[in-house]
């Protein structure tokens, strides 16, 4: 199995600050009076980790950050969130939500329902 050897992409990054991004947002929600389940922070942990590709030198692990940005926004639409606790959930992530209506996960292409 041949790695890529190129670095990750501006605004890539590994689970565990991504982990540690979205209990901040969890804090700031519960600041709110609003909730960000546990479930879906797992969920989207277990995106980013699913979809990882690794990176030499240093093999960190990421995945494509629209991906999981559209991943994040279909995962609170499951959820029920309220249009202001989706926000904060996507704050986290950087850039667009997926890419022309879709995202991957793992080889499939998934619709992003309309936002």
């Amino acid at each position: 199995m041949k790695l890529h050897t190129s670095p990750p992409r501006p605004g890539t990054q590994p689970a565990t600050a991504l982990h540690a991004k979205l209990i901040a947002q969890q804090l700031q929600a519960q600041r709110k009076g609003l909730l960000i389940p546990d479930t879906l922070v797992q969920e989207v942990l277990t995106y980013a980790r699913r979809n990882a590709h690794a990176f030499a030198p240093r093999a960190l692990h990421t995945c494509c950050p629209a991906c999981l940005k559209a991943h994040a926004y279909v995962q609170a639409m499951k959820h029920n969130l309220s249009d202001e606790t989706q926000n904060i959930v996507l704050k986290v992530f950087p850039g667009v939500i997926g890419h022309e209506g879709y995202y991957t996960d793992e080889e499939t292409l998934i619709p992003v329902p309309e936002f």
